[in-house]
């Protein structure tokens, strides 16, 4: 299996004229080659395209997608106090359960504080959001090993060995023609056709 991690959806800042239109391609070219969506939602951005929620409670209840948190917003999570921590994930479990069914298990922090780095040496910012997340079911998941849709286009002998139960991390404005050729090629490799 294949997962392809999506972060900062629908990031309030980023200026698009059809973020909607542009997070429903990208899980539309994921869902073609059979693997699963994994977006990080940011809970406050996300109330202003109700559409899109409703998108993505859908796709949810059809097994063809896992959303899981990056955050109530894009803050520094490295920054928040404990209790702080607590009532920002609590906020988060609410607005999941009502909107889109189901709890998040899954913290993909805002600049992977409270991880790794991509080298996989500790960040020393964020010591304790993976303690108390922990302390409430939830799984920090940092940015070590990230697979960049670019890397799969460029090998050129893709071995599906080296790929498989890997997780593609991008955002939802990644070019989406890279990102249906990386899964054309993984597709190819994990059918035994390349």
């Amino acid at each position: 299996m294949i997962y392809v991690r999506d972060d900062d959806v629908l990031l309030k800042r980023m200026a698009h004229t059809d973020a909607a239109g542009e997070f429903v391609n990208v899980h539309n070219i994921i869902e073609k080659y059979g693997y699963t969506h994994c977006p990080a939602l940011l809970t406050n951005d996300l109330e202003e395209f109700p559409e899109v929620i409703e998108f993505i409670r859908y796709k949810t209840q059809q097994g063809k997608m896992i959303p899981q948190l990056h955050g109530s917003s894009h803050i520094d999570y490295a920054n928040l106090s404990i209790q702080e921590l607590i009532d920002d994930y609590r906020r988060c479990q609410d607005w999941f359960l009502a909107n889109i069914g189901v709890r998040f298990t899954r913290h993909y922090t805002p600049w992977g504080a409270g991880g790794r780095r991509k080298d996989g040496t500790p960040m020393v910012r964020g010591t304790s959001i993976a303690p108390t997340a922990k302390s409430l079911g939830i799984e920090v998941v940092d940015m070590f090993k990230p697979l960049d849709p670019r890397h799969i286009v460029a090998d050129p002998s893709v071995q599906w060995s080296n790929y498989e139960g890997r997780t593609i991390t991008l955002h939802w404005w990644f070019n989406p023609e890279i990102l249906d050729m990386a899964l054309a090629k993984l597709k190819e490799a994990e059918n035994g056709t390349s």
